[in-house]
């Protein structure tokens, strides 16, 4: 007797249809979005206070807006301000730890203000004013360093200083003077307060 054999069922492998639909288009945004009245704009007021040890620095940061942050470099001029409510401090040592804390608070606490006091505390990082020196040029490179004077602060193209003697620039004297990437010149010589205000008004 012969057994027949059942037919087997053939499996067809094709391709699953997808059913497509229309992607929105991206939204278009236009710089005329950006428009408003002058009015709706947020400003910042940015104040440098300069002054002599004792002369009411840090209780006058104490009248700005509330809540405020003192940024205590180590100063300790906070404690004539101990009482007053509405001010918080954080004492920092380093000034990489005033950029974290500036860049943390960008997504963190609201401050009205925040003030940091002070901003003088040596050329390791702060403001400092550089000595008065003589000068000795030379005209060799190999033994001159480029120097950044009042004038040429105000040049677009910084590749044609004069040489200070590098012996000088590179003393113990001198060589904090070196400029380094972040830094901000500021000139006391009325030569330059002149140029600005007339390229200002060119």
């Amino acid at each position: 007797m012969a057994l027949k054999k059942r037919p087997t069922k053939k499996k067809v492998l094709g391709k699953k249809r997808v059913k497509k639909t229309a992607s929105k288009p991206a939204p278009t945004t236009s710089i005329l979005d950006r428009i408003k009245p002058v009015s709706e704009l947020e400003t910042n007021l940015n104040m440098l206070v300069y002054g002599r040890s004792g002369t009411g620095k840090t209780h006058f940061g104490s009248t700005f807006p509330r809540p405020s942050l003192f940024i205590d470099t180590n100063e300790r001029g906070t404690e004539t301000i101990a009482q007053e409510e509405g001010i918080d401090v954080v004492r920092v040592t380093e000034w990489q730890e005033i950029d974290e804390l500036l860049w943390a608070l960008k997504d963190g606490m609201e401050y009205e203000s925040i003030i940091i006091d002070q901003v003088t505390a040596g050329h390791d990082g702060g403001i400092f004013n550089g000595p008065k020196f003589s000068r000795t040029w030379v005209d060799d490179p190999d033994y001159g360093v480029p120097f950044v004077g009042s004038s040429a602060m105000l040049m677009a193209d910084l590749s044609n200083l004069p040489l200070l003697r590098r012996k000088d620039a590179e003393s113990a004297r001198l060589s904090y003077l070196r400029l380094s990437p972040g830094m901000t010149l500021i000139s006391f010589s009325f030569k330059t307060l002149i140029l600005v205000i007339q390229t200002s008004l060119e």
